[in-house]
């Protein structure tokens, strides 16, 4: 799983990254390229085009939604077993859940990740969408192996600090 989530806990404001930090994006894409992603249908739609250089899964109960270069599926469980499938064939040695809410939710609540990349970006913007807080992670046994803190550079809005947990 990889999120990035506001010092208050916020991940999202009307469907939209509430904040801009082209760090976190270089961050995100390198640690994402060439895996197979699963999202839901608002994430999909929030980036308006497929993920270049990976398998884009997207979860999505209705009939209707079609994207080139997307594979729509209708459940969690169909999601990793198209994701695990892509990994035996291609190669490869994880698959990444890049959101929304709803998804990263139900991903956790299943007991369904093992590592959390997670950006923690420090600002506390409005928002209408949370992240687990750090309390529920470490109940579910999640532990800190790493972090990096990163000064904004010219192109960010918010000091950042790259943080891996592992079950």
């Amino acid at each position: 799983m990889i999120v990035a989530v506001a010092d208050n806990g916020v991940i999202g404001a009307g469907n939209k990254i509430p904040w801009k930090c082209s760090s976190d994006m270089k961050y995100f894409r390198k640690a994402t390229m060439g895996k197979p992603v699963i999202m839901g249908r608002k994430t999909f739609e929030s980036l308006g085009k497929p993920l270049v250089g990976r398998k884009n899964i997207v979860i999505s109960q209705n009939p209707d939604f079609e994207a080139q270069g997307v594979f729509r599926v209708t459940s969690i469980d169909r999601a990793l077993g198209l994701a695990l499938s892509s990994l035996k064939k291609e190669g490869g040695d994880e698959v990444m859940v890049i959101g929304g809410g709803a998804i990263y939710v139900q991903m956790l609540q299943n007991s369904l990740v093992c590592r959390i990349y997670k950006t923690q970006i420090h600002m506390e913007p409005q928002g209408d969408t949370h992240f687990w807080p750090d309390e529920e992670l470490h109940r579910l046994g999640f532990v800190e192996v790493s972090r990096e803190y990163r000064e904004a550079g010219p192109k960010d809005e918010a000091d950042m600090s790259f943080i891996v947990l592992e079950k």
